[in-house]
């Protein structure tokens, strides 16, 4: 008879299983078998559970909660040992653990899915789900025995609160519970709108500005409702209606320095245009607008110039070439026409005027069919006030690793981010993601800002937002995996955070905070009792930026590959740049071992680009990098040399400047090491093939 010893020592691993050890026997024999019953059970000794020549076994696929004993035999080729002596061993069954899923807010009357399926047993698999109401007004439970159980919310006049509770257990009878709430958002009434035209009076009287009991307000023959939805203004008749007029605020242009707005007392919205004395030449001022009827149009532009050095512009029109605008000089404002008719097609046209002398000033723009109209005094003014001012996300402009992400379940199919990864600040910093919305309110007043944000966890749930040249505040956000709208709120300060603005220009900026909080749309009103709700309201035509010509890239923001390394210095834009320092080694051709910097970008419409770079190179031997945009070959740019930091396009060869032709969407562009010393402090990548940031 053998005599053996065992120990039983418990597996962790997931999955149940035993480790049993025995002493060798003497002299070996060919091997060792364990076998296994359960506590109503007997040995099979015709089927080992383990066989072996070792003097350790491990048997797997054991059922929690079950009590097992086991033997060991040793054998030889003609002889089997008897039994050792047995040791038991039961398999622990831990605790399952319950998820009821994410709190949830829906509309009254709304179906509603309660989702159990996160839940889950460490040991295999649930068991049996129960799902019960404990708080609220009864509703009737579909499926509440299964993991996702369904209800109709029910029709409430204020929002009310109702709680879940899901209960699962496993196969050995232990079990666990969570809870959910559900909030049950009022079904506002039918809203009034007397005059039919598809605009509620309540939107027509606080939101367009126009008459809730005449469905044509400014009597162009097309009905309030029809013009909101195509983007025109339902307080001004469009040009083709035969009467209409196009009104154009010159400080609501795209502007580019050295133009710049200026606040005149005399202007017609408190600001205009103009180039300063000595602040340099190239500024011009962008102005798009839509034509529905083909024909012939005058331009009228309302001027001050002082002085007949001080009395001109130039003009272009659909990209004509620049004509000379020039005008009377007069210390009062006046109203001018620019040359002859302009035949303009159906469809979207632009303006562009150009610096040519310095302190000329420009208020307003009018195009018009009518030729014998003559516009006086200030024009014919705009329409009221709009309280709400609705802007998607994504219309910004991102600069990294603030970037937009292209979504489908997003309000305009996008929305802005810093994805996971990129960072997460205490404070507000230079070197933190940032984008950031133009817009204008015609009334001042109180404004409170909300966000549709999505904010999956409560690592990722937060900004820094500031409006003009306010401090910034921590704005933390709803948190939940579904989009949400939220007001802004200031952590310590205000919550909701309510901002005084006077009636014209002003700035949100909003900064990453926590990386993975998602920004879809913004609204910003002086209706306090006001909530956006689903996707919201469509944006404002007169919100909606222009496509994204600009993309601003800091180059320490870059991936970058050895040997390129980031280098601080006060002088760069944002405090550091990118080079591969002196005696790193220099390139004739590209090399793989050379240093690489990627740099990810987003641009939202297909075309034409050329690449900016703010260089400084000190010498003929360290001024160039090699070059390439995506999947395509290198090619050798050749700054502009100097001891002073510079803006140079990007060439190569005797390309110069090399354009790009990119598709809306995410590219890549690469810097490699080319010549040691060469250094790179910021990139602008540009539709616009006449800016220069010099």
């Amino acid at each position: 008879m053998i005599c053996l010893l065992l120990s039983a020592l418990p597996s962790l691993a997931a999955a149940a299983s035993v480790t049993l050890a025995w002493d060798p026997v003497a002299p070996a024999p060919s091997g060792y078998k364990l076998f296994m019953r359960t506590s109503s059970g007997s040995y099979n000794y015709a089927s080992p559970a383990w066989q072996g020549a070792t003097t350790t076994g491990t048997i797997d696929q054991l059922q929690p909660g079950q009590s097992y004993s086991f033997v060991a035999r040793a054998f030889t080729a003609g002889s089997e040992s008897g039994n050792s002596n047995e040791v038991q061993y039961t398999v622990p069954n831990n605790r399952p653990v319950a998820d009821a899923g994410p709190d949830l807010a829906v509309n009254s009357g709304a179906g509603v899915t309660l989702d159990g399926r996160g839940s889950k047993d460490p040991d295999g698999s649930i068991a049996s789900y129960r799902w019960t109401q404990t708080g609220g007004p009864a509703v009737s439970l579909t499926n509440g025995s299964t993991a996702q159980a369904t209800f109709k919310a029910p029709s409430v006049t204020a929002t009310t609160t109702l709680v879940f509770q899901l209960t699962v257990a496993d196969a050995q009878g232990l079990s666990a519970s969570d809870a959910c709430t559900v909030t049950v958002v009022a079904q506002a009434p039918a809203p009034v709108d007397s005059d039919n035209d598809g605009v509620p009076d309540v939107d027509e009287i606080n939101r367009y500005g126009t008459d809730p009991y005449n469905r044509d307000t400014d009597g162009d023959g097309v009905s309030d409702g029809d013009e909101i939805k195509s983007g025109t203004d339902p307080r001004v008749g469009e040009i083709g209606s035969g009467t209409g007029k196009i009104w154009i605020e010159a400080e609501e242009g795209d502007i580019y320095a050295p133009m710049q707005i200026t606040a005149h007392t005399s202007a017609s919205n408190g600001d205009c245009i103009r180039v300063p004395s000595g602040s340099g030449t190239g500024g011009y001022a962008a102005y798009r607008f839509d034509i529905q009827e083909a024909g012939s149009y005058w331009i009228w532009g309302r001027f001050l110039a002082p002085n007949g050095a001080s009395n001109s512009f130039f003009i272009s029109v659909n990209g004509e070439s620049n004509a000379i605008w020039s005008l009377p000089a007069s210390t009062a404002w006046q109203w001018a026409r620019f040359g002859a008719a302009k035949t303009f097609q159906a469809g979207r046209h632009t303006i562009l005027i150009r610096h040519r002398e310095y302190n000329t000033h420009l208020d307003r723009l009018l195009i018009t069919k009518d030729s014998t109209y003559v516009p006086e005094g200030e024009g014919e003014p705009l329409a009221g006030p709009a309280t709400h001012v609705v802007i998607e996300a994504e219309s910004g402009i991102p600069n990294r690793p603030m970037q937009v992400q292209l979504d489908p379940s997003a309000s305009g199919q996008g929305y802005v981010w810093a994805p996971p990864g990129k960072g997460f600040f205490t404070s507000p910093s230079i070197n933190a993601g940032l984008v950031e919305y133009e817009f204008s309110v015609s009334q001042s007043g109180d404004y409170r800002i909300w966000g549709r944000v999505r904010a999956p966890s409560g690592t990722d749930d937060s900004f820094f937002v500031a409006v003009d040249d306010g401090a910034y505040e921590r704005w933390d956000t709803q948190r939940g995996t579904a989009w949400t709208w939220d007001l802004v709120n200031a952590v310590n300060i205000a919550d909701p955070r309510v901002y005084r603005l006077t009636a014209g220009r002003h700035t949100l900026s909003v900064m990453q905070r926590e990386d993975g909080t998602q920004l879809d749309k913004i609204v910003i009103t002086n209706n306090p009792l006001y909530t956006p709700q689903g996707a919201g309201e469509p944006a404002n035509p007169s919100q909606v930026a222009e496509p994204v010509t600009h993309v601003t890239l800091e180059a320490e923001d870059a991936l970058i590959v050895a040997k390129f390394q980031r280098q601080s210095s006060a002088a760069a834009s944002a405090g550091a740049f990118l080079w591969v320092p002196q005696g790193t080694g220099n390139y004739l051709v590209p090399t793989a071992g050379a240093g690489l910097a990627a740099f990810d970008f987003y641009v939202s419409e297909s075309g034409d680009y050329r690449i900016w770079g703010r260089v400084l190179a000190p010498s003929s031997a360290d001024d160039s990098f090699f070059v390439a945009m995506d999947d395509g070959t290198y090619g050798r740019w050749n700054t502009q040399p100097g001891t002073q930091w510079t803006w140079d396009s990007v060439a190569v060869g005797a390309v110069d400047p090399l354009l790009y032709r990119l598709q809306a969407g995410m590219h890549t562009f690469h810097l490699m090491q080319r010549e040691d010393g060469t250094r790179i402090d910021k990139l602008i990548i540009t539709k616009n093939l006449g800016f220069n940031p010099n």
